[in-house]
């Protein structure tokens, strides 16, 4: 089974200032400040060409099945991608692919983020487009459930990292 998700989140006043806040690792410091201290345990961001790569291990929530967490284990490393395409020329990239991987659960998240112009406010929007599979019998729809809540909580906290964020 699979499982959609879409969501947006605000960016900043153009593109350009988008890509940029989207691939300085002082906005995922930023963002993960904003997460409550008592599910993050670490985190990591690696920049490397046109893909930004932070891990982070989190403990594992409460409404994770029993059966899930004997699997899991009490946190969980999570690692999430983003793989710029290239942009034309002098243009700054506007879309990215996005792979999500929680290690020791066979799972993954997968789709793309794109970088809309500015809107009436002023602001830029990101557009998110993925789908969560989990591969496990039984509890893999909650599971995908629970990713998905999990993500899109997080993508909340990014629109609030953009108008907080002071490159």
């Amino acid at each position: 089974m699979s499982m959609p998700v879409s969501a947006s989140h605000i960016g900043a006043a153009s593109t350009s200032a988008t890509f940029d806040m989207l691939t300085d690792p002082g906005y995922y410091e930023h963002l993960i400040a904003l997460i409550p201290q008592s599910t993050m345990v670490s985190l990591d961001i690696n920049r490397v060409a046109g893909t930004l790569t932070w891990t982070q291990r989190i403990v594992v929530p409460e409404s994770v099945p029993a059966m899930a967490k004997r699997v899991i284990g009490p946190t969980m490393i999570v690692v999430e991608e983003h793989r710029w395409s290239a942009p034309a020329m002098d243009t700054v990239p506007t879309q990215a692919d996005i792979q999500v991987r929680p290690q020791n659960l066979p799972a993954q998240m997968g789709g793309h983020m794109r970088i809309t112009s500015p809107s009436s406010d002023g602001r830029c929007r990101v557009d998110i487009q993925a789908t969560v599979t989990v591969n496990v019998p039984l509890i893999g729809p909650h599971l995908e459930t629970l990713i998905a809540q999990n993500y899109l909580s997080i993508v909340e906290l990014r629109s609030q990292a953009a108008f907080t964020w002071d490159n």
